[in-house]
């Protein structure tokens, strides 16, 4: 489920993945680039993390 979500948020081409980023990935450094996604990732989980529990708690 997670890489669903990943393919979604982390792909550069898609045009949702702006969300007022004020970087593009051709600006950074390989480095950089691999920071951020690593950090997009992980923000990915945190949120599906949340949505799980969220709806533990509505049963």
């Amino acid at each position: 489920m997670i890489s669903d979500f990943e393919n979604l948020s982390l792909s550069g081409n898609n045009p949702a993945n702006n969300h007022g980023d004020p970087f593009s990935h051709t600006e950074l450094t390989p480095e950089q680039q691999k920071t951020l996604i690593d950090i997009r990732r992980r923000k990915t989980e945190l949120l599906l993390e949340i949505q799980i529990v969220l709806e533990w708690r509505l049963l």
